[in-house]
Formats: structure tokens, sequence, C-alpha cells
């Protein structure tokens, strides 16, 4: 439809040529994404804070085992993610958050982007990644994409003050709170996402919709949509473009 779909955030391997970051967040599906190498996709891997629900009495050693051994497929990763926090994992709070710091120190390490999950915890959430971002260098080797966001608009600006990309899917835009967030973020900061549902036209509502929110035509969404996940994703482009008056 527009032919610059870019999908920031997708558990599904596309069928065809599209711009897609492909997250595997389980330890079981690492080897499988590393393996994958029929299309030129973004590869993010990491540890969602639900990852050990089925690992009764997972602790410390085991979380930190598994933090290393994450490290040994990042040589080979476009991003790290998607990580976070999320108020009904059954890891505890105390060690999802060590989870959660362990992983930003080897996106930093690595120069990595990092794909966040936030469930539940946005307050903890911002509060972990304002003390990483204030302690690194520079947007290049500390920035965040914050995934199927749907924060208050006061939230969503605090985390745009950090340095936030965000990227939204038909799921958050369809409630009031995820079309206030798309509303209230910058058009540099803007993508979108099909996460674990189908592809196949996904993309396309979600840009449509988002285009409704935010006044403007679907297919500068787009254009902007695809600028963005080229920027966060390593591979720059100095064009400036603006959503207003881009129909």
């Amino acid at each position: 439809m527009y032919g610059l779909f870019a999908d920031a955030h997708t558990h599904i391997p596309p069928c065809s040529g599209e711009l897609a970051c492909v997250s595997a967040c389980f330890p079981c599906d690492w080897q499988k994404l590393a393996g994958f190498c029929d299309l030129p996709i973004k590869k993010s891997y990491g540890i969602h804070p639900k990852a050990f629900d089925s690992c009764a009495g997972a602790g410390r050693v085991e979380v930190k085992a598994a933090v290393m051994e994450l490290d040994s497929y990042l040589a080979g990763a476009d991003a790290v993610g998607e990580i976070g926090l999320d108020k009904k994992a059954r890891l505890s709070p105390e060690l999802q958050k060590a989870l959660f710091e362990w992983q930003l120190d080897l996106a930093s390490e690595r120069k990595l982007p990092v794909v966040v999950h936030s469930s539940g915890r946005p307050g903890e959430t911002y509060d972990i990644l304002k003390r990483w971002r204030m302690g690194g260098a520079g947007e290049r080797n500390r920035r965040f994409l914050l995934h199927a966001a749907k924060f208050s608009a006061e939230l969503a600006r605090s985390f745009q003050l950090l340095g936030a990309y965000f990227s939204f899917g038909l799921r958050e835009l369809k409630l009031e709170s995820g079309a206030a967030c798309a509303a209230s973020v910058s058009d540099d900061s803007l993508m979108v996402e099909s996460d674990s549902t189908s592809r196949a036209g996904s993309l396309a509502e979600a840009i449509n919709v988002l285009a409704e929110i935010r006044a403007v035509g679907a297919e500068c969404v787009a254009r902007i949509t695809h600028r963005n996940f080229l920027r966060f994703y390593g591979r720059e482009n100095s064009g400036n473009l603006a959503l207003n008056g881009c129909e």
C-alpha cells in the first residue's frame, strides 16, 4: 500500500523482504533466531521478565547464568530485548530489576539499542532507564524503544526527555491510553509494530489509525516510522522529515 512498512517489534519472521526486527526474548528461542538467515531482518535477543515463570524457585544464580548465556548471542544482534518489568511475572520484583539492569549493562557494552517491555510497573521502568541513560555517553550508545506503548501523556513526555522511542500496534491504538500516548509523542520517536499478531494487514491498519489520531496523512506516517526504524536500529538517515504538512 505505502511500500515503506517497518515493523519495529515482532516475534514472527516476515515472509518477504520488508523491514522488521524479530525478537527472541525466551532462551529457548535464541538459537532458532540465530539460525534464521533467509531474509535480512534485524535480530533482537533478550530475557523477558516472564521467561522464568515455568521455573519454580528460580533465583539469582539461575538468572545470572541466563544473562551470561545471552551475551554469547549479542555479537550477532541488532538490539537487546524485549526486556523490562512485568507486574504479573512470577520472578520477584527485586530479581526482575536486577535482570533488567544486567541486560541494560550488556547493551551498553555492546553498544546496542534496547527494546523495553513495561507492564504494570511504568514508574519503576522510568527510574531504571533514567539511571541507565544518565550513566552513559550519548544517545547512540544508550537508546531505547518502549514497545506496545500505552503510557499516560505525562509519563510519555517524561520518557521522551530521556530520548525514548515508542512503538504502537493496533492493540494499543484501540485503547484510550494507547491513543493518548500516540498523540503526545514527537514525530522523531514514533514507530509501529505487529508484536505477536499476524503481520498481514496489521501494520497498514496501525498506520491508518495512527494517522487519524495525529490528523495527518497515512503515507506520511509510513514514511516517518520507516525513517525512525532505520535510525533506531543503526542505519542512519540524515534527512529531517516532519509530519506537519506531509500529507
